[in-house]
């Protein structure tokens, strides 16, 4: 289960940590619901340790070994944008591993993509 979000901005990014296998839907990036509806949400950076495998839906878009990571795909200028609308499963066989993980959202506020 992935913990709720921090640092969740408005119509911006969203942090998620987990400590074990979690699913993360779009509603669950979301700040406040009445103001913003996540359509997609592009993987900006990964930190962790431990082996971890991120699908969207059912497919592969991520997998690491056990090791220590910090991935910046925003930092260098791209995202792991693949399959963006569908809900991501973080998958991990370790019991020590532990994920943070940020999304970069699309939204739409009455009815306009921002």
């Amino acid at each position: 289960m992935a913990y709720p979000p921090y640092q969740n901005r408005l119509y911006g990014h969203a942090w998620f940590s987990a400590q074990s296998n979690a699913t993360i839907a779009l509603t669950d990036a979301s700040s406040n619901a009445s103001l913003e509806n996540v359509q997609n949400m592009v993987i900006t950076q990964i930190i962790a340790t431990g082996p971890w495998t991120i699908y969207r839906g059912s497919n592969v878009v991520f997998q690491t070994s056990n090791t220590s990571y910090h991935f910046d795909f925003a930092g260098t200028g791209t995202a792991i944008s693949q399959y963006s609308n569908a809900t991501l499963v973080c998958n991990t066989s370790s019991a020590t591993a532990s994920l943070l993980i940020q999304v970069a959202k699309q939204s739409s506020a009455n009815g306009t993509t921002i």
